[in-house]
């Protein structure tokens, strides 16, 4: 019952409301208002929690396809040069072949 008023919009039902709810809920034992309200506000923190893990997951996944690099970067002295300094010495030797 709590589940299908969240998912018709209800966020943080009304005294009013808590009561209505609570006093269908007692049919199926010891229910107060105050149970009512925290699982609204519980599940409420719950899915704002959820959602900033879904979001995090996301970006993380986009920042680790875009700092892939399309081509293996060259080595120097030996040593794999990272993406981020390929990219920089590329950068700055274009700005001085320009000068």
């Amino acid at each position: 019952m709590l589940e299908s008023f969240y998912s018709q919009g209800i966020r943080t039902p009304s005294t009013e409301m808590i009561e209505q709810i609570a006093s269908r809920l007692k049919a199926y034992g010891h229910i107060e208002g105050k149970n009512v309200f925290y699982w609204f506000q519980n599940h409420k923190a719950r899915q704002r929690q959820k959602q900033k893990q879904e979001n995090m997951a996301y970006i993380n996944k986009y920042l680790h396809k875009a700092h892939q690099p399309v081509f293996a970067p060259p080595c120097r002295n030996g040593l794999l040069i990272n993406s981020f300094q390929y990219y920089y010495i590329m950068a700055l030797s274009c700005c001085f072949f320009y000068y």
